[in-house]
């Protein structure tokens, strides 16, 4: 892993089996009155309300909304506690990943200095339809930092089968196509 990290090479871990129920219906009854804004991925309109709002309607949507980066302003670890714990236990390559991994850089930032938002973030979107009449549901952009994405959860496909994302993550020796790509 360490090899193809250093190369800036994304790397994809598949089957990693996460406890705890990550369903729209335990946030509804856990956090619903949470005031939260969403975005329209269409339209970039963001729009507050209630975590009970959006995920009552959530899938079930003609236009794509999405959820990112909740909690915003509460670490996870505070908003989330039955998560957490869970979730760092199953996070690949944990010296490297953990916040207090020994090789992470991050672990060894000074308390009192200004770093970055490193910490784990929630996301919830809407899917989004393979065409070319809507947008995914979140734009192609760079990281400032090294990103470790997992998904939990995922509602059935409308035959039945397994819901899945798709997730377009470029290694970091095209960072320079990407740029021009963005500027133009």
């Amino acid at each position: 892993f360490q090899r193809h990290w250093s190369q800036g090479t994304p790397v994809v871990i598949t089957d990693i089996e996460i406890q705890g129920n990550w369903t729209p219906e335990y946030f509804i009854k856990r956090y619903g009155d949470e005031n939260v804004t969403v975005e329209n991925c269409e339209t970039d309109e963001t729009v507050p309300t209630t975590v009970m709002e959006f995920f009552l309607h959530f899938g079930k949507r003609t236009n794509i909304m999405k959820l990112k980066d909740w909690p915003p302003e509460k670490d996870f670890s505070t908003q989330f506690p039955e998560f957490n714990e869970v979730f760092n236990l199953v996070i690949p390559f944990p010296d490297l990943t953990r916040w207090n991994g020994v090789l992470n850089l991050a672990s060894h930032f000074p308390l009192n200095g200004i770093s970055p938002d490193l910490g784990h973030n929630m996301y919830n979107a809407d899917g989004s339809m393979q065409d070319d009449q809507h947008h995914g549901s979140t734009k192609l952009h760079m990281d400032i930092t090294d990103a470790l994405n997992l998904m939990v959860w995922a509602a059935k496909l409308p035959d039945g089968s397994p819901g899945y994302a798709i997730w377009h993550i470029f290694p970091a020796a095209i960072s320079d196509i990407l740029r021009q790509f963005l500027r133009e």
